[in-house]
């Protein structure tokens, strides 16, 4: 058994972080009783009363399994067996003891059941806990309890169905199982991605139901040696395993303790102190990012959030809040400029206009936009920042204008990311009253039709180009690079060779000059050359982070890991080494990975060797993304923004034939069946490249699932069009 003292530190601190996962065996509710008056069933009592239902005549035969005679009654008595189940897997709350209090007030990241019993609704009835309890049944999509989990709840996850389903929404039977195995299923997926990257406490169960070692099964071991331990420690509670049990787990880096649900509440989980209430807070504030809010955040507060680590943006990473602050990112000869503007349409001298920072990639639009949002904030002037990490309601942004009348600044990095929504805001907001700085950076090729005159109704925005670098500003960054040890092959060179080399090997260009002037090899080989030099799984990975990236996006570890199909140490081993070597970058705030550049992703996306690799990258993104989504998700979250731009049929057809397009829409039907906006794009893609009878049948069921969105009223009529 594992020493106590030690598992007792680490849950500290895991729950601190609010990192545990909960995951509930059927030992779990031994403590409590049905609504019959009797003790909560044990697995051989409910194999012994379903057999009696079947065979009422018969003494049990002692090689039956619980899915045999539950699959048995059903066949005989269906009606009987239904009102059975909701009686005896009902938890009758006012006996319930209190120890099951202390385990759900903990700070768990999510909980999942084997269980069918409603155990935490009764608990929610008899105690006050710390937060409130949402259940969901994995099999029906059916909630109970609190209002949604995107609250302030902790979700209690049915894996088997939760009483009350329809009989045929349970899992016990091996045909059960079967069925749910044979396609791609949610909350499946989901409790993947937490087992594999977070730490879980298991709790009644020895571990031997085949359907957690499925999960386990992907944790797999250790890796060769030299492979460092990556994976989240893990904990089974549990009175009873065999010796070589607890040496299996051991492999999957998972710790026996020796005790009952009652002993280790008891034991363990009541001197986690002060620690839960840290990990509580920690769930809010994660929970706060993951979910819509009503505004976006200020750039005060981003500060006070954002890393102190120092970053390599010298060497290519995006800007983070930090390389501003501490004088990595040069001030540029235009900076003056931006700042001007921004002043005069604060004080009310240039009203009703909005402003764009425009230029081509990689020339330090957003290191600018976001030195303007430090200086006005700094000011005291309310500055929010909006960019492909916001999730906010996009119809609030008003309500910070027309509040109060205050001078208020908002301004978004990466405009054309929220399309439509960003020229209505260009459009409007800046109207609606003096001393309203909005503000855009966004791509010169993306500006035609996204913040042209007739697009913003007439208004002509205040632009400015970002130009090349300066003489000034190249001097600037070669004394930046210098005093960082960054400067390469040119660290030994005289002045004037490393104002040479800028000037005109590296053509003035901002993210070139950091790179191709300091290695001597071209920017775009540079960046194919990084991407050839992996193998394998580093390859994948990176060439995924690639993809992502190339569209202004990043990946979560759970997304990750589905995205490989394998959350083994040495895959998070690869992840980290390519973290090490700054080719990936990792946002601790947002847990978010990504290429060090989104226009280095871009070289390697168009290169063609990653074209020769990408259907399986494709597949594995498109995977991971579908598996994260919930369908009560807005449209506009974030979440939503990243599948519907990779699921878009023009896109696929960017990179694949159409034989190849539809694996991979079918691959994740299963994921996304649900969905017209699916639909519509596996349907627009046989109309642009396939078989019309196809894309009559995807989009009659989109015109089903949304008969009045205009999208698929357009498409359709394209489709007659076309027949």
């Amino acid at each position: 058994m594992a020493d106590l003292k030690n598992i007792l530190a680490r849950l500290r601190s895991q729950f601190e972080r609010g990192e545990p996962v909960l995951f509930t065996g059927a030992g779990f509710s031994l403590g409590a009783k049905s609504s019959t008056g009797e003790d909560m069933p044990t697995s051989k009592t409910l194999t012994e009363e379903f057999w009696q239902l079947a065979f009422p005549s018969d003494p049990l035969d002692p090689s039956t399994q619980l899915g045999d005679a539950f699959y048995a009654a059903s066949l005989r008595k269906r009606s009987d067996l239904s009102k059975f189940v909701q009686r005896r897997l009902s938890v009758e709350s006012e006996s319930l003891p209190s120890f099951y209090r202390r385990w759900f007030s903990m700070p768990w990241s999510r909980c999942y059941t084997l269980n069918v019993d409603d155990l935490e609704l009764a608990l929610m009835s008899r105690y006050q806990i710390a937060k409130a309890l949402a259940s969901v049944s994995a099999t029906s999509g059916r909630n109970e309890g609190a209002t949604q989990a995107a609250n302030d709840e902790l979700l209690v996850v049915h894996l088997n169905g939760l009483v009350g389903d329809d009989l045929s929404q349970l899992t016990f039977s091996p045909v059960d199982y079967g069925d749910r195995q044979s396609i791609p299923d949610e909350w499946i997926m989901r409790a993947l991605n937490d087992i594999l990257s977070r730490p879980v406490v298991f709790v009644g169960t020895e571990l031997d139901e085949p359907t957690l070692w499925q999960y386990l099964s992907y944790r797999q071991q250790k890796g060769g040696r030299g492979t460092r331990e990556l994976r989240p420690g893990s904990i089974l509670v549990s009175p009873h395993i065999n010796p070589a049990r607890e040496l299996l787990l051991k492999e999957f880096h998972i710790d026996w303790v020796d005790m009952d649900a009652q002993e280790f509440a008891d034991q363990v989980l009541a001197n986690i102190g002060s620690a839960a209430d840290r990990g509580h807070a920690a769930l809010r504030s994660k929970r706060h990012l993951d979910q819509r809010t009503k505004y976006p955040p200020l750039v005060s507060d981003l500060l006070t959030r954002s890393s102190s680590v120092r970053t390599e943006y010298l060497m290519g990473q995006e800007p983070q809040w930090i390389d501003l602050i501490s004088g990595r990112a040069i001030e540029r000869s235009c900076d003056p400029d931006i700042r001007t503007i921004a002043n005069d349409i604060l004080s009310g001298r240039r009203p009703g206009l909005p402003f764009l920072l425009t230029g081509t990639a990689g020339t330090g639009k957003s290191t600018s936009l976001m030195r303007l949002a430090l200086e006005v904030s700094g000011k005291g002037i309310a500055t929010y920042w909006v960019d492909e990490k916001s999730n906010f309601d996009f119809n609030r942004l008003r309500e910070l204008i027309t509040d109060n009348q205050d001078p208020v600044a908002i301004l978004v990095d990466d405009a054309d990311l929220f399309g439509r929504f960003t020229s209505g805001w260009a459009r409007e907001l800046p109207q609606l009253r003096p001393r309203v700085l909005f503000g855009c950076a966004v791509r010169s090729s993306k500006v035609d039709g996204l913040m042209d005159k007739d697009t913003l109704g007439g208004v002509q925005p205040i632009e400015i180009g970002m130009p090349l670098l300066e003489n000034q500003d190249i001097d600037d960054l070669i004394t930046a690079l210098d005093k960082e040890n960054r400067l390469g092959i040119l660290k030994g060179a005289p002045a004037e060779k490393r104002r040479v080399a800028f000037r005109h090997q590296a053509g003035r260009q901002l993210l070139v000059a950091m790179l191709q002037a300091t290695s001597g090899m071209r920017f775009s080989e540079k960046a194919v050359e990084e991407y050839s030099q992996l193998t394998g799984v580093a390859r994948f990975l990176y060439g995924v982070m690639c993809l992502i990236h190339s569209q202004r996006y990043s990946l979560h570890l759970e997304e990750i890991i589905v995205a490989v199909g394998s959350g083994n140490n040495e895959t998070l081993n690869i992840l980290e080494r390519l973290v090490t070597r700054g080719l990936v970058t990792r946002n601790d705030r947002y847990s978010g990975y990504a290429s060090r550049h989104r226009v280095i992703a871009e070289q390697v996306v168009n290169s063609t060797i990653f074209r020769s690799e990408v259907i399986t990258i494709i597949e594995g993104l498109l995977t991971a993304l579908a598996s994260s989504l919930e369908s009560n998700e807005s449209r506009t979250s974030r979440k939503w923004r990243r599948v519907i731009r990779f699921i878009n049929h023009e896109f696929i057809l960017r990179f694949l034939v159409l034989e190849d397009a539809r694996r991979v829409y079918q691959s994740i039907e299963g994921l996304l069946g649900w969905d017209y906006h699916f639909w519509l794009q596996r349907g627009s893609l046989e109309v642009q490249e396939g078989d019309l009878e196809l894309a009559t049948n995807y989009l009659g069921q989109a015109k089903s699932l949304a008969p009045t969105d205009r999208l698929i009223q357009a498409e359709w009529s394209y489709l007659l069009m076309k027949k």
